[in-house]
């Protein structure tokens, strides 16, 4: 099971360390159909590949995370409600960078509100 910083645990509690392994998996399923369907249609822009990750990654983590959350429905989107808090991916980097490490990043203190 992952690492889960402090803010996971507190927040998530015992299944903190358990998102800590989806999360990131599930959206490096949704980077590789989103880069799949780009390759597909040929572009020259990023355009199919941001149109195609933007409608996934919300299909990935609604699967991964089926078991520890409740599926709300929002602005046509299958979201995950999981402890009480929306899980909402959101776009981290323009350039295609590697994702850091889970165990580095705390969320700033208006995302924990």
């Amino acid at each position: 099971m992952g690492s889960a910083s402090q803010w996971a645990r507190e927040t998530f509690g015992d299944i903190a360390g358990e998102l800590a392994d989806i999360v990131p998996a599930c959206l490096g399923r949704a980077d590789e159909r989103a880069r799949t369907g780009h390759e597909g249609v040929h572009t020259q822009t990023l355009e199919a590949y941001g149109h195609g990750l933007c409608a996934v990654q919300y299909e990935e983590l609604a699967a991964g995370l089926s078991e520890l959350g409740e599926a709300v429905r929002m602005q046509g989107r299958t979201m995950m409600l999981v402890r009480g808090h929306l899980l909402y991916p959101l776009r981290y980097a323009k350039k295609d960078v590697p994702v850091p490490p889970r165990d580095s990043v705390e969320p700033s203190a208006s995302a924990r509100t």
